[in-house]
């Protein structure tokens, strides 16, 4: 680049060189409130004629699964990666580090983690973010931010950490948000159209929430539990390549 005003002074050109930092340090912030206990629908299970005996897919597997194979991609890429989990306040901390004895304890403190009975609280959790982690990072957020109850503490959370870190949050998209009378759509009854006309509301109020968290500088992502995993690790990998931090 051009140092016109060094330039100038100069009558000669000058140039400043920059370097793209390579390695940068990414944290999967996981949820383990109440809902991450929640089963995701069948459709998002994979498919098989086997009867399955074991427990449903919670949205807290899906979670520890994508953040896992994020994880995988940071060390391939030689960014540092490391924890943080949370429910009504952050519950674990893994630092930031790199090589396989850290997958090792990312992997570990993972599948470990348990969903407790308790509301996420997002502006202690970001709050609590930005003082102990002082180097800008990537900050992908896993969870279902669906819940109306959540929306403001939501905002105010990512208000604290815009000038700090690049956020990057996936959520889970519920079946019922979608456009009012999506092509192959079927109403037979008064309850069906109602059904569709709350799903619509719901899919513009979860549109708005992205809008909003976008002109604070974040990134929200409402997908399908089958697109979640996909979605989010697309998303760090865009935002490195954009050199968001």
């Amino acid at each position: 680049e051009i140092a016109w005003k060094s330039t100038a002074r100069r009558s000669a050109p000058v140039t400043r060189l920059f370097q793209w930092e390579q390695r940068q340090e990414v944290y999967f912030v996981v949820d383990q409130s109440r809902v991450s206990a929640l089963a995701l629908d069948s459709a998002a299970a994979p498919q098989s004629d086997i009867p399955q005996a074991r427990a449903p897919r919670r949205l807290l597997d899906l979670a520890v699964e994508t953040a896992l194979v994020g994880a995988t991609v940071a060390l391939e890429l030689g960014d540092e990666f490391g924890l943080v989990t949370y429910a009504d306040e952050p519950k674990s901390w893994l630092r930031a580090g790199n090589g396989q004895s850290q997958f090792h304890r990312f992997r570990d403190r993972l599948l470990s983690l348990e969903p407790l009975p308790t509301t996420a609280d997002y502006e202690v959790l970001l709050r609590e973010i930005r003082m102990r982690l002082r180097r800008r990072a990537y900050l992908v957020l896993l969870t279902d931010l669906t819940e109306r109850a959540v929306s403001n503490s939501l905002r105010s959370g990512v208000g604290l950490v815009r000038s700090s870190h690049a956020l990057l949050m996936t959520s889970i998209l519920p079946a019922r948000a979608r456009p009012a009378f999506s092509p192959g759509e079927e109403l037979h009854t008064d309850q069906d159209v109602y059904a569709v006309l709350a799903g619509e509301k719901e899919n513009q109020r979860l549109g708005a929430l992205v809008r909003q968290l976008r002109q604070l500088g974040a990134q929200l992502r409402f997908v399908p539990a089958e697109m979640f995993l996909r979605s989010a690790v697309e998303g760090y990998l865009e935002s490195k390549r954009e050199q968001r931090l």
